[in-house]
């Protein structure tokens, strides 16, 4: 099995990525996390902010770059201001 990697972004955080696996022991003896993206229409106290700040997609950014060779997204920025929760 694949070992996990570590992300390190200076001022954006660390992320651990674990590889996908069919291996059921895998799925037996470990913890999982839900990790949450920073949300452009979001505070980091999770309050409503009155404009989209961007610059929160940039782990979402960098993780598509790096896992998924792909480019930032405009629909990324241009998405209704629909919140739910």
């Amino acid at each position: 099995m694949s070992q996990s990697k570590i992300v390190t972004e200076p001022g954006k955080g660390t992320l651990e990525i674990f590889p996908l696996s069919t291996d059921t022991d895998f799925l037996q003896t470990h913890d999982y996390i839900t990790v949450f993206l920073p949300n452009p229409y979001m505070s980091v106290e999770q309050e409503i902010l009155k404009e989209p700040r961007w610059e929160h997609l940039a782990m979402w950014d960098h993780l598509r770059k790096t896992y998924l060779g792909l480019e930032p997204d405009l629909k990324d920025r241009t998405a209704s201001r629909q919140l739910y929760g």
